[in-house]
């Protein structure tokens, strides 16, 4: 049975995160489910302000620290759901002096501070650091930009967690922030659970804006990047890096990044509906015999087969092999057909409308937009001559600068497909100039300075027109 992909996956770590963020989003244990590998995710509904619609939600928890168990947690999240963006929420040491206890940080960068290298050196060898760093997406910064937290929607959401604001343990002090107070900062992340807060400033060596280390975010991004997909970091700091750490601030972390969470969900992501799903092809091509009849239908089957595999995350690299194999089939002799597809199957050939000395010109659609468009192919046995392949692909080049009624549009220049090189115009209705000349639909005073005069426009109803001037 197909499952709905969900808007969002909210990935935590260990208990605490997991039982506030699903108190926060105000989802029920009858919500819980699994998937066949066992990971268990509590799915519901969040009301997003900013696009009026509610989001789809999904919450699940990786049950281990480190970024190994985040990254395969986060890319098994990805393949179960097909989100748009996923976020980590949970808990992270903090830097003294830069955040308090109880603060949340929303990352602006991710640094892996651990990677490095030894070198060889006069006295042996040394260790050469060689931090890696991410940047938050550009639309996801401009959701964090724009958020304005409220201080009273985020005590309400507080006190849904646990019914009561959360009380700091006895010995916090003047350490834990009265209320939510959210900073934006550099999170580092790396594989050693650091207590020791010499340690930890060091790491300001490496980026002057780490305010917050933990194990996960870098195993987190590395998944996401994959795709790619849009993804956010909140953090409670729960404590400095220290041997004074106090687990009884797990709580009041967890607590105050799920707030931030939901309502961050509800006023500052704005994800617009998805679009719809590629419906398979309504257009019967028109195949010259059996044989290719078989392969297109092989050919389509394929294509189907891939998106359904891409779309819960699988590798499709052996039907890939396969499309390759049956379009190589369909394409014996250098011949294009009508059914057959250009463009990584973006463009379905329809019917050949002109044909030149060096090209030939196809009516085609295109797949997702479902606009009819031309494009213009070079002839297979010019394909192998650089000159000529040039003077064609640079021909379109320049008539991408062009716009002029007479100019048909360059919508895609210089592009390349199994050995076939073309690109695509906008495609206007009208016919051939020969054709027109022999029914006498050109008066003769317009007929006579098209060849003598260059630069005389067409006529204004044959503006545009893919095959004449």
């Amino acid at each position: 049975m197909s499952r709905a992909p969900v808007d969002v996956i909210v990935v935590t770590i260990i208990q605490p995160e997991l039982r506030a963020a699903v108190a926060a989003l105000g989802l029920r244990e009858a919500d819980r489910e699994a998937d066949g590998a066992g990971t268990i995710y509590y799915r519901g509904a969040v009301r997003s302000a900013q696009s009026g619609r509610e989001l789809q939600v999904a919450v699940t928890c990786v049950g281990s620290a480190g970024n190994p168990h985040a990254a395969a947690a986060a890319r098994d999240a990805i393949a179960w759901g097909r989100p748009r963006a996923v976020l980590l929420a949970g808990i992270a040491a903090g830097m003294r002096g830069k955040v308090r206890l109880g603060d949340v940080v929303l990352a602006e960068r991710v640094v892996s501070y651990e990677p490095a290298a030894l070198v060889a050196a006069s006295a042996g060898s040394r260790v050469e650091a060689r931090p890696e760093s991410e940047e938050l997406p550009h639309a996801m910064n401009q959701y964090v930009v724009d958020y304005h937290p409220d201080s009273e929607r985020l005590s309400r959401l507080l006190g849904r967690i646990d019914g009561s604001l959360p009380q700091p343990p006895t010995g916090a002090g003047s350490e834990l922030a009265p209320t939510i107070e959210i900073q934006r900062g550099t999170i580092a992340s790396g594989e050693k659970l650091l207590r020791d807060q010499a340690g930890m400033q060091a790491l300001r060596e490496l980026h002057g804006k780490i305010i917050a280390v933990d194990m996960e975010s870098a195993g987190f991004v590395a998944a996401c990047r994959r795709d790619p997909i849009l993804w956010l970091i909140i953090r409670g700091i729960s404590d400095f890096g220290d041997a004074h750490k106090d687990d009884r601030l797990h709580g009041i972390a967890a607590s105050r990044a799920a707030a931030v969470l939901a309502d961050f969900l509800a006023f500052g992501l704005d994800l617009a509906p998805r679009p719809p799903t590629r419906q398979r092809r309504q257009i019967s091509p028109r195949y010259p015999d059996d044989r290719t009849r078989v392969l297109g239908e092989q050919l389509q089957d394929a294509l189907d087969r891939r998106e359904a595999l891409a779309e819960v995350g699988a590798r499709t690299a052996e039907v890939d092999q396969e499309i390759v194999q049956i379009k190589r089939q369909l394409r014996e002799g250098g011949q294009l057909r009508a059914g057959d597809t250009l463009g990584d199957e973006r463009y379905l050939l329809l019917e050949p409308v002109g044909r030149g000395g060096f090209a030939s010109v196809w009516k085609a659609q295109h797949r997702a937009q479902r606009e009819a468009v031309a494009l213009k192919v070079l002839h297979p046995d010019l394909a192998g001559d650089v000159v000529r392949r040039e003077r064609f692909l640079r021909g379109a080049r320049v008539m991408t600068q062009l716009d002029h009624p007479a100019v048909a549009r360059v919508l895609e220049p210089g592009a390349e497909d199994g050995g076939f090189y073309y690109f695509v115009m906008e495609l206007a209705q009208g016919g051939d100039l020969r054709r027109a000349v022999l029914e006498g639909r050109l008066p003769k005073d317009q007929v006579l300075p098209l060849p003598t005069a260059p630069g005389t426009a067409c006529p204004p109803w044959s503006a545009r027109s893919t095959t004449w001037c």
